[in-house]
């Protein structure tokens, strides 16, 4: 069945396209199987407009004007038409400023005769209902067919026509014009893009006008250099775009990799933004809205290299990897097939005259051929906790009244990429009482995503609360306040990195220092205790020790081992060998390990010395001196405060006492939603300091 091609009305006395309208359907009725005149052909096509017209214009005197022609008497006067008009002539070229823009248009993509021919018989088509209706009588056509009709209409040859219309050709391969596979009316078998046709029937047609017709101007960036996490990187991609379009170098392609929402795209704009260049996003629909396919995506590319100005633009191709099929395979690596020449792609990456960027979620599988013609590549990860804040705070805007405490928290408990936190900010302006995004909402709405994403409950991550933390409830002989600061402006580079090891009596504060100066440096935190670690299979032990290791290597993370005994024996009194060789393991990678580490212990002294004389800072905590106990209690019981002086003495006095006792009051009382007197809080966290010499005595008969 013929398909609907829509079609503008226009005012028949001003119609630019009139002329040649008749043109095309003249040398199709003369030249084409309808001058046989066969009922069964001719029964479509009497009722065409055109036909009607022509067989009026040739009735005779005696014939009444308003007579309606059919059957026999159409035929008849046809056949009189025919006599007058018995071979093809050439067509009228439309006028203005349909003409001028085909004019244009030949200039600009360089366009042949022939190829101008061809394209201006499918505007033509395209934008007449009654050349349509000629065309139609035809009936469904194979490709052949189709290009000896356009050859009839366009008084081309057969060879010409197929020449324009060949796959290599400038129509094809800039996606101008598209040919069907299966049979169809000669006006659907072959079309005109719709753009094209928009573009052509404008009063004035340039350079500008004509390529956003094609590509899509990208939207602003959202996003600042600070927001990315490896600052370095996006310098140099900056500077290498910047001078490829200073200096209109060729061939310049970058490659954006990683996961997805990691901000590539946003990347992209950015650079954009700070060049002054404009950002051009190819490929990314058809001309009905629908998703591309890879072979109109690259039409779109080729067309946008051709037609953007050098040095004031910037191509996007997005999702890269839709240009390749992937091969799953049991036993191997997936594998990229690429859906397009391999030559064709490694001459375009060498030759394009404006810059690309490429965006792609996935580079693994992809032939090594292709990439390594990239002129540089960046891979994006999640930002971190400080940069998650930043974008967070930029989407809740400056009238959003939640804390920058409870961002922060958000932050650091959600390692999630901006565009999950955009979503969830626009989420909860949805569902927020009063549509103001609020810390509960937001957290409700991240968290199945990142648990669908990572395999994790985010919410069960413990966050450090910085507006609640005291470095001055910390009993050390170190400068703590100094250290962290020193740790914040370590940068890991060849040389070993920082090693720390914190000991000392549970509860006074080490994991929690450490979970500190990762908040303080702005670095991730990769936690492993015992459980994470220790394995009953031989050889899975050291594993987990090198995957963990790894994993801080790659994220810049700052690296904690709680418990740290458990797997730091000395290896004198080693009765195993998989003892030793876990010892070993950590040994070689604390080593090699170019960031910052940090083991807790409670007991010193069974670690290997050989792994404490790798540790550079070895940091001693203790039991909270009586001044230190006051302050930590007004903080953490402010309506408990000023303390009856027998309690403060007696709570001054408890020689056991540690930062995580409070800790575990503060619990107590928030479950119990109770709010006991001053010499009864005291009295509980006497309790809790009593419990480390009951720990400490022997048990037994």
């Amino acid at each position: 069945m013929p398909r609907t091609r829509r079609v503008t009305s226009i005012d028949p006395c001003h119609d630019p396209l009139r002329a040649t309208e008749q043109g095309y359907a003249r040398n199709l009725f003369v030249s084409t199987v309808l001058r046989q005149m066969k009922p069964s052909t001719l029964h479509s096509f009497e009722d065409a407009e055109i036909a009607q017209e022509w067989a009026h214009e040739s009735r005779c005197r005696r014939c009444d004007e308003d007579e309606i022609l059919q059957g026999d008497h159409i035929r008849r006067h046809l056949r009189r038409w025919l006599a007058r008009h018995d071979r093809p002539a050439p067509v009228a070229a439309p006028a203005s400023p349909v003409r001028e823009n085909f004019k244009f248009l030949a200039d600009l993509l360089a366009l042949s005769e022939d190829e101008v021919a061809v394209l201006q018989f499918l505007f033509v088509v395209a934008r007449s209902q009654r050349l349509q209706a000629v065309a139609s009588s035809l009936g469904e056509m194979a490709l052949p067919d189709a290009i000896r009709a356009i050859a009839a209409a366009s008084s081309l040859t057969y060879p010409r026509v197929a020449a324009a219309l060949s796959p290599g050709a400038r129509l094809m391969q800039a996606g101008l014009v598209r040919v069907d596979d299966s049979p169809f009316v000669l006006f659907s078998k072959i079309q005109a893009s719709e753009p094209l046709i928009d573009v052509l029937s404008l009063p004035s047609l340039d350079r500008g006008t004509f390529l956003h017709a094609f590509v899509e101007a990208a939207a602003p960036a959202t996003l600042s250099r600070a927001d990315f996490a490896d600052a370095a990187a996006v310098e140099t991609a900056c500077a290498l775009v910047g001078a490829a379009a200073r200096t209109r170098a060729r061939g310049v392609n970058l490659l954006l990799h990683g996961p997805t929402g990691v901000g590539k795209t946003e990347l992209a704009r950015l650079m954009g933004q700070e060049l002054g260049l404009e950002v051009l996003a190819v490929g990314r629909s058809d001309s009905a809205g629908e998703p591309a396919s890879p072979s109109e995506r690259l039409s779109s590319l080729r067309l946008a290299l051709q037609v953007a100005p050098p040095g004031q633009s910037l191509l996007l191709f997005d999702e890269l990897e839709d240009l390749f099929r992937w091969e799953l395979n049991l036993f191997t690596p997936s594998r990229a097939a690429p859906q397009m020449s391999k030559q064709w792609f490694g001459a375009l990456l060498e030759e394009n005259a404006v810059p690309v960027v490429w965006c792609t979620n996935r580079i693994e599988g992809i032939d090594p051929a292709f990439l390594r013609r990239f002129a540089y590549a960046v891979e994006l990860r999640s930002p971190g906790r400080q940069q998650r804040a930043r974008i967070l705070a930029k989407h809740l805007g400056p009238s959003c009244p939640l804390a920058a405490p409870d961002v922060d928290a958000i932050a650091q408990r959600f390692d999630v990429s901006p565009a999950q936190l955009a979503t969830a900010v626009r989420g909860a302006r949805l569902v927020a009482p009063g549509g103001v995004p609020d810390r509960a909402t937001i957290e409700r709405l991240l968290a199945p995503v990142h648990r669908a994403i990572r395999g994790e409950d985010a919410t069960l991550r413990p966050v450090f609360e910085p507006c609640g933390y005291r470095l001055d409830a910390l009993t050390c002989r170190e400068d703590l306040a100094a250290l962290a600061d020193r740790v914040a402006r370590f940068t890991p580079g060849a040389e070993p990195g920082v090693t720390l090891c914190l000991y000392g009596p549970p509860g006074t504060g080490k994991s929690e220092y450490v979970r500190y100066l990762a908040w303080r440096s702005g670095r991730p935190l990769v936690h492993r205790r015992v459980s994470d670690l220790v394995s009953c299979y031989v050889g899975q032990t050291e594993r987990n020790i090198a995957a963990a290791f790894e994993e801080a290597r790659q994220d810049g993370s700052l690296l904690l081992f709680d418990e740290a005994d458990s797997f730091l024996r000395e290896r004198r009194a080693a009765e195993r060998s998989w003892e030793v060789t876990q010892v070993n393991e950590f040994l070689q990678q604390l080593e090699a390990f170019p960031g910052v580490c940090a083991c807790t212990t409670n007991l010193l002294r069974d670690l290997d010395q050989a792994a404490l004389r790798r540790f550079v800072f070895k940091l001693e905590f203790g039991f909270l001196r009586g001044e230190q106990a006051a302050a930590l209690f007004a903080s953490s019981f402010p309506w408990a405060v000023p303390l009856p002086s027998a309690a403060e003495r007696e709570l001054r006095q408890l020689g056991q006492l540690a930062p995580g006792d409070f800790a575990a009051v503060v619990r107590r009382l928030r479950a119990m939603d109770a709010r006991p007197s001053p010499p009864e809080l005291v009295r509980m966290l006497a309790d809790e300091a009593a419990l480390k010499d009951a720990g400490a005595r022997a048990i037994g008969f």
